[in-house]
């Protein structure tokens, strides 16, 4: 996928994101457990992991899907998309801070790429349910963000 540098910046960055959704404390109001700025933020590292593991175009290339209204997919057996998206991502930083063997780094990248769109679907949807205006501010904060990651991720390799 990418070289040892990107590599070693995308798993720093998919470490950062397992520390935030450690953290999450789902309850029955929200099944989530996470604010918006923390939802901002996993966006935010995943297209830089993206930025480094797949493509620096990830961006450009990948933002759109991770945004509202698109309708999540249904998930196996009712699991949620925090108790997917986490050993996805778990799984990104283990491997890519271990391993070189290709098939390996991408299937880990496309398991959690693929989970953490659906994640982001998600937890915009829900939020919607709740609030059309809070859905809409952050779709704001994240458009932002990946401008933001656009422009620059270079500078948060690590």
């Amino acid at each position: 996928m990418g070289d040892e540098f990107g590599n070693n910046a995308a798993a720093k960055n998919a470490q950062k994101m397992t520390r935030i959704l450690d953290a999450a404390k789902p309850s029955q109001m929200d099944a989530f457990g996470l604010a918006e700025d923390r939802v901002v933020e996993l966006f935010q590292l995943w297209l830089i992991v993206g930025s480094w593991a797949k493509s620096p175009d990830y961006v450009n290339l990948y933002k759109d899907q991770m945004l509202y209204p698109r309708a999540p997919k249904p998930n196996p057996g009712g699991t949620t998309d925090l108790d997917l998206v986490r050993p996805a991502i778990k799984g990104v930083a283990e491997t890519f801070g271990k391993s070189t063997d290709e098939n390996r780094l991408k299937n880990a990248f496309d398991l959690a790429h693929n989970r953490m769109i659906n994640f982001m679907l998600q937890y915009q949807a829900d939020l919607a349910k709740k609030s059309t205006a809070k859905a809409e501010q952050l779709k704001s904060k994240l458009t932002k963000a990946a401008e933001d990651v656009r422009l620059n991720y270079k500078k948060y390799w690590q």
